[in-house]
């Protein structure tokens, strides 16, 4: 009976922790090392790469326990997260705020060996990643509201490594928010029947039919954007070749989201960390 016990405290903890699905954590960490690789000019350090590494997960972490703890009602009545340990009682508020303040001391761990403007912006952050989850009651923009946060690890790692914010970095931060709201839309799109019934609010919801195409609106604005960071990075052809496959794979998930269909829907979504990859690789030999 022990033994059974806890392996179910070691399944609730990894439900609510995200390490059964780490999708988000890969979205958060793509731009995090387009940044450090560009920032540094292809010569970072292992040990710089590891501590963002950690740092993107253990704030991604954080930001998905508060977004539980405060939806904890919604996700009750919503299909996808239902089953999610807090609307299934399977541990208490008290337990995943206490887990939620561990993550959020082990970021800030990590911060104190930067300096003062890395401290104020992950400051920024944590105050964003707690308004976030209740956007969705009140404004039908939530998305553009998550990339602007997930961005903010593009001027977290400038901060960092330059101590100042120049036009790539910004150009990062806008490319960055479009390919964000674009990729969180296909995700809100999973819930539309459900938000559409208990009335939450998203961009899928508002942009309805047109939906499709304000997503791949984004998605060409996004490599746009890059296309201007190459020419400014004087990057080599092999970046420019890993934009022509990205627009490939954005082509790809607009005719798996015109299906209409669940699993395509999914599939499209996910596809997106393959997207961050391919650019980082062709940042990383673009160098």
């Amino acid at each position: 009976m022990k033994n059974f016990l806890k392996k179910t405290k070691i399944k609730t903890f990894i439900k609510i922790t995200r390490l059964n699905n780490l999708c988000g954590f890969f979205l958060l960490l793509c731009p995090t090392f387009w940044s450090l690789w560009i920032s540094t000019n292809g010569e970072t350090t292992f040990k710089k790469a590891i501590t963002f590494f950690f740092g993107c997960f253990f704030i991604r972490t954080a930001g998905c326990i508060i977004n539980d703890i405060i939806d904890h009602q919604i996700d009750k009545n919503i299909h996808r997260t239902k089953n999610r340990p807090l609307p299934k009682n399977q541990i208490s508020l008290k337990k995943a705020f206490f887990i939620f303040l561990i993550f959020i001391f082990l970021s800030f761990s990590i911060v104190l060996f930067f300096n003062k403007k890395v401290l104020y912006l992950s400051i920024l952050v944590l105050i964003l990643i707690c308004i976030y989850p209740k956007l969705k009651l009140y404004s039908h923009f939530p998305q553009i509201f998550l990339g602007i946060t997930f961005s903010f690890s593009i001027l977290i790692v400038y901060a960092a490594i330059k101590n100042c914010f120049p036009i790539t970095c910004w150009l990062l931060f806008i490319a960055n928010t479009a390919w964000t709201i674009s990729y969180d839309t296909q995700y809100a799109l999973l819930d539309f029947n459900d938000d559409i019934r208990y009335n939450i609010k998203s961009t899928a919801v508002y942009f309805k039919n047109t939906c499709k195409k304000f997503i791949s609106l984004l998605q060409c604005f996004m490599l746009l954007i890059f296309t201007l960071i190459g020419y400014q990075e004087n990057l080599n052809i092999i970046f420019y070749i890993s934009l022509l496959i990205s627009s490939f794979l954005f082509y790809i998930q607009y005719i798996w989201i015109a299906k209409n269909i669940e699993k395509n829907i999914f599939n499209a979504f996910l596809s997106n960390n393959i997207v961050g990859a391919i650019i980082f690789f062709g940042i990383f030999f673009g160098k």
